[in-house]
């Protein structure tokens, strides 16, 4: 191999590494999708009820709070709001299906931020959400 292929093939190589963590940090939380619709004032976001499709889950990026937080439908027909950051280091949250997991630490939290395994020992953040005129309202702060 010459020096100009060692070189070519090294800088190959090191821009793969680096685009790795680049790559994870897109995975995210798969299952839901993100808010397009969102409108936020004084600590409350408002968006589309249609906005959580078939999933029946969202995550938004309100700026009243620091992490992203996941509106999800319950069996029940109501919604619940979750601060996606994990109670126990304040390490961020994946939707793992039917489950919210901490990348940090493994704690476990169901849909409604119950917690249920691993370190942590309270329960996820929640904020208040109601559905008013198709609309979902979530009362941030």
């Amino acid at each position: 191999m010459d020096r100009r292929s060692f070189l070519l093939t090294g800088c190959q190589a090191c821009v793969a590494m680096a685009a790795l963590p680049a790559l994870a940090a897109l995975e995210g939380c798969s299952t839901a999708k993100a808010a397009t619709g969102m409108v936020e004032e004084n600590g409350t976001a408002t968006l589309p009820l249609g906005e959580l499709g078939s999933t029946d889950r969202l995550v938004i990026k309100p700026k009243a709070v620091s992490d992203p937080v996941l509106i999800a439908k319950q069996a029940d027909g109501s919604y619940v709001a979750l601060l996606l950051r994990c109670p126990h280091k304040g390490g961020p949250l994946k939707d793992k299906g039917e489950l919210l997991e901490c990348d940090w630490h493994h704690s476990t939290f169901d849909l409604g931020g119950k917690h249920l395994s691993g370190p942590s020992k309270g329960d996820l953040t929640r904020y208040p959400v109601r559905e008013e005129n198709g609309k979902l309202v979530v009362k941030l702060v």
